[in-house]
């Protein structure tokens, strides 16, 4: 510890450490990898006696220090050790949460979301010896049963969560680790429920369903080797037909969802506060460099398909606030117009654009906005011959006529306005027209 602010905390827990280094570091009895349970029983006792001095003491002056995140270690390389060490750390985290820890707070199932400690815990699952059982029935159970232990570890996910304590601290890296993960099970649940053994036991398991309420549908066993076919060719057909995980995986990816909104509203409501939205120009100098940060940091800490998503979120949320807030409530003059397709195109576009994964997605960033800005710059002259096409779409509203509506749409799209509305585009263009004449 080099801060010294943790000096005289270093001084106090040295007993600690040395009682801990000899039971569990060095050549003892204690020091068994294959009894984790002794560790952490060790130390659920010491939590128990110093509570007080933890939580008064000690706790405040590491978050005053900026440590807030637990490094994850090497984990042992022996399955059945690792298999042994996941379940006890498990129980540990959960005695934790009974203590009274706060689940915001680093807790030892973090050490499980690292991304080396995931993998090898995925892989043992994949291990699983229930696929040499004879039995259908039997092998079921066991899915059942590790469907229930993914779902277990979802609900730890949710129960720890974000690791923020306010609105304004920085991103949580604990967020993070949670979104990867539930992005990782989700990929593994798909790949697992496409293999042949797993399909099989699909079909299996709707036959027994079937077979066992008032109305049973027909059952015959499809042929595996033409369904994985089937299921490999035509992605929709593989989607309706589900498999023994679809379950499991909807309340990853739904829960999945809700931590990429979360992450979207954490990131930008530490820009929100800052961003007079009628007066951009004045306020993006101090706002676009914090939120260039701020998508650097979930780049660099989430993978790249939940990046991906979050970014697309966040590019959405700031066309539809610059889009509902500025456009469609302001007059713009000349000088308004061309200000705020400034603003567009010298500060937000170019900061989100480095951030997308290829040109095309660069040039669909905040299309209502792009488009917004072209009808806002048209000629004066164009603008009111346009305004004076659209209008019959406006009057007719419901009633107005294919014609007149393909028309106006087709118009719009020569002026490379495709995502508008010819009623937004009506009202944007009066918008500017109100105030110059």
């Amino acid at each position: 510890m080099d801060d010294p602010l943790l000096y005289p905390v270093e001084q106090l827990v040295q007993p600690l450490r040395r009682r801990f280094r000899y039971h569990f570091l060095e050549d003892r009895r204690t020091n068994l990898l294959e009894k984790p349970e002794w560790c952490f029983t060790q130390m659920s006792s010491w939590i128990r006696s110093h509570t007080p001095f933890l939580e008064k003491l000690v706790q405040p002056l590491l978050e005053a220090a900026g440590l807030h995140h637990v490094d994850a270690v090497d984990m042992v390389q022996d399955d059945l050790l690792m298999a042994h060490l996941i379940d006890e750390l498990l129980l540990f985290n959960r005695e934790l949460m009974l203590l009274g820890y706060p689940p915001s707070s680093p807790s030892p199932l973090s050490l499980l979301l690292d991304t080396t400690s995931f993998s090898k815990w995925i892989a043992l699952e994949r291990q699983y010896r229930y696929r040499n059982l004879p039995s259908e029935i039997h092998q079921l159970k066991f899915v059942g049963l590790q469907r229930d232990l993914i779902l277990d570890f979802l609900h730890d996910i949710v129960a720890a969560g974000d690791g923020t304590t306010s609105g304004t601290g920085p991103l949580s890296p604990l967020l993070c680790s949670q979104l990867n993960g539930c992005s990782y099970i989700t990929a593994v649940l798909r790949e697992w429920g496409e293999m042949k053994f797993f399909v099989s036991l699909h079909y299996s398991e709707q036959d027994h369903t079937s077979s066992s309420s008032d109305h049973p549908l027909p059952t015959g066993r499809p042929d595996i080797d033409t369904i994985l076919q089937l299921r490999r060719q035509d992605s929709a057909f593989a989607e309706v037909e589900g498999n023994v995980f679809s379950a499991v995986s909807s309340e990853f990816r739904t829960h999945s969802g809700v931590l990429q909104d979360r992450l979207v509203q954490q990131e930008l409501e530490r820009d929100a506060g800052e961003v007079a939205w009628q007066e951009l120009s004045v306020s993006l100098s101090a706002v676009l460099p914090q939120l260039q940060g701020q998508l650097a940091f979930l780049r660099d800490h989430l993978s790249t398909p939940q990046f991906a998503a979050v970014f697309q979120r966040t590019a959405n949320h700031i066309d539809q606030v610059l889009f509902s807030e500025v456009i469609l409530s302001t007059h713009f003059g000349v000088g308004g117009a061309n200000q705020l397709n400034f603003d567009l195109t010298a500060g937000f576009l170019p900061v989100l654009s480095q951030f997308c994964e290829d040109d095309l997605s660069a040039r669909q960033l905040m299309e209502r906005c792009r488009e917004s800005c072209r009808l806002l710059t048209l000629f004066p002259g164009s603008a009111k011959l346009l305004q004076e096409l659209l209008v019959g779409v406006v009057r007719g509203g419901a009633t107005t006529p294919i014609e007149t509506y393909t028309a106006a749409v087709t118009t719009l799209n020569e002026f490379g306005v495709h995502t508008l509305e010819p009623v937004q585009a009506y009202q944007i263009l009066s918008n500017m027209i109100v105030q110059q004449t």
